[in-house]
């Protein structure tokens, strides 16, 4: 008997509770059929800004817009024309006595975003905008959220409590939302120094670079780039060009055809038997959910998935450990489609955050010519674009497949290797940098005293981080070596660590970045409570949920894991150890990043 159902159009799939594929049955059933709710409360956020830049112009657009076809073209209607900045009048209950009007935002740009105040996602949008307030403050930057009347005190709680850091003002009767024509939430506008609305509704991963754009426009340039957007060319902002990549070396159909590739999949498939062959169709009819990654050179693994699908979500952490591990030599791109509401997959995503990227194919270009009929379905590609292997990914050697594909392919080695070579790929990043060169790294012995947890010493961490609430502002963490300290307010070691940690971070800012991670028996609010009497320099992060501290079984606080710059737990234990700072010094001298 299916525990869980999906919709797919005429398809109606399901899984059972095991690590078999979801299979459709061939009729539709009406009662798991359901219409995705729209939550009515919505948070809109002004951001204002200003400057200048050259520009170029390009016919395809850099900044990406959200919605089917119908809605983008509405957008578009809205786009290149005034703004009515009598919508801000209509705004009431100023937080943070930082009133504006349409004087106050003459000759600025404006970020527009509708949010919905209930969802971790419109959370996630005020910290990055927070996060751009306080990186472009001096320059004039200002946020605003706008909250409907529906769901005010929740809003205005936040506000109190410090969640929320950027103004609020409240939008009575929705008319500031229904004007901008938003669709779902979060959504994104802005308007340019001219006041004329010269996106409406984009890709939250396209803040960026069109914020940029129009924060280095002059009001005269803003006029004339939006007349040329409005004959669809639209114009880039000129960007420092990213260091080149590295040749990539020759190599011959014969060195594909000696190579050591696995048997391939004699198991029932749940798609057309492909392996020896190319894909049917190509990639490139997909749209990145995520950042998108350069794919040449490397081993490509394609899983097709869905949000409802309890088999794939169990795949997911496998897939991820890949992507950590092999980082430079393999792309998992997990491509969700039709089956799936496209809304509901894109928040699913940004709530679930992977090392891996994602896509989403409303056409199923790829699927369909598979003739897919069961996921999970991955399909593993060495870099000449054959498919080596092709099955369920919960197989229990699929990990040894995907790494046995990555060592026999010619041109995937070669690639991480090039890569490597700070002549060749310009500045330093993770997975610029060899295994081998954190394989010889002069790391401290590891930890042999009683840890109070897992001794996950040499290994990465057992789930990944980015569940977490961040309390304190967003960190960027790439490049750099991370501590995360469990800690409670109740313990009186913990307490006693803080100070320390605050001049270890003070110490190494640049190459490290501390991670205080409460939720242990302690109310977020307590939490809150006790940082705001207690500011620090690292960060406070709060997982209610304790993933990370449950899946290493720790038993006793403060217990601290240390991680160099390629993820692996260097060291973890008793913060207050006489040597801990010694051992910290020796991980951050040793990381390959830095050296």
């Amino acid at each position: 008997m299916p525990v869980h159902w999906g919709l797919a159009r005429s398809r109606v799939w399901y899984y059972k509770p095991s690590n078999e594929a979801c299979l459709p049955h061939h009729r539709r059933n009406p009662m798991y059929t359901s219409t995705p709710k729209r939550s009515i409360a919505l948070l809109s956020l002004i951001t204002i800004t200003g400057g200048a830049i050259g520009m170029g112009t390009m016919m395809a657009p850099s900044v990406q817009r959200e919605g089917n076809a119908k809605h983008v073209a509405e957008m578009q209607a809205l786009e290149t024309k005034p703004f009515d900045l009598t919508l801000i009048d209509t705004l009431s209950d100023w937080t943070h006595d930082k009133q504006l009007d349409a004087s106050a935002i003459e000759g600025k740009v404006v970020l527009l975003g509708l949010v919905d105040s209930a969802s971790p996602q419109s959370m996630l949008t005020l910290s990055t905008l927070a996060r751009y307030e306080r990186q472009d403050g001096e320059d004039g930057l200002v946020v605003l959220a706008v909250h409907p009347e529906l769901g005010w005190e929740t809003i205005s709680e936040k506000v109190n409590e410090g969640r929320v850091r950027v103004q609020v003002a409240k939008d009575n009767g929705n008319a500031f939302a229904e004007a901008l024509k938003s669709d779902d939430t979060p959504d994104l506008y802005l308007i340019d120094r001219a006041g004329q609305l010269r996106y409406a509704d984009f890709e939250s991963r396209s803040l960026k670079r069109a914020v940029g754009q129009l924060l280095r426009e002059t009001p005269e340039e803003a006029i004339e780039n939006a007349a040329l957007q409005a004959q669809g060319i639209e114009v880039a902002a000129e960007e420092k060009a990213p260091a080149a990549a590295p040749e990539l070396p020759t190599v011959t159909s014969a060195d594909y055809e000696a190579a050591n590739w696995p048997e391939h999949n004699t198991g029932k498939l749940s798609a057309k038997n492909m392996q020896g062959k190319p894909l049917p169709v190509a990639l490139g009819n997909e749209e990145w959910l995520s950042d998108k990654k350069p794919t040449e050179g490397k081993v490509l693994v394609l899983d097709f998935w869905a949000t409802w699908c309890g088999p794939c979500r169990a795949a997911s952490p496998k897939l991820e450990e890949i992507q950590r591990e092999y980082e430079g030599k393999v792309e998992v791109l997990a491509i969700g489609g039709s089956s799936d509401d496209e809304g509901a997959h894109k928040k699913y995503v940004i709530a679930n955050k992977k090392a891996y990227s994602n896509l989403y194919d409303r056409r199923d270009h790829i699927n369909n010519a598979l003739q897919v009929r069961g996921i999970p379905h991955t399909v593993v590609m060495s870099s000449d674009g054959v498919i080596r292997w092709q099955g369920n990914p919960l197989n229990r050697d699929f990990k040894k497949i995907v790494e046995q594909v990555i060592n026999a392919d010619p041109l995937a080695s070669a690639q991480a290797l090039g890569a490597a070579d700070p002549s060749t790929s310009g500045a330093k990043t993770p997975g610029s940098i060899p295994a081998e060169a954190y394989a010889k790294a002069n790391w401290p012995e590891q930890n042999k005293g009683k840890l109070y947890a897992t001794n996950n010493q040499g290994k990465k961490l057992p789930v990944p981080l980015g569940r977490e609430e961040w309390i304190s502002d967003e960190r960027e963490t790439e490049g750099k070596v991370v501590m995360l300290d469990f800690w409670a307010t109740w313990c009186p070691p913990c307490r006693e660590f803080s100070p320390i940690a605050d001049r270890l971070q003070k110490k190494h800012e640049g190459k490290l970045q501390i991670l205080a991670i409460s939720g242990q028996r302690d109310p977020e609010s307590d939490v809150r409570s006790y940082i705001a009497k207690h500011p620090v320099s690292y960060a406070h992060l709060y997982d209610d949920n304790q993933r990370v501290y449950k899946s290493l079984k720790v038993s006793g606080i403060p217990h601290v894991v240390i991680m160099s710059t390629d993820g692996v737990i260097r060291w973890q234990g008793f913060p207050l150890d006489p040597s801990f700072e010694q051992t910290l010094d020796q991980i951050i001298a040793s990381d390959p990043m830095f050296n």
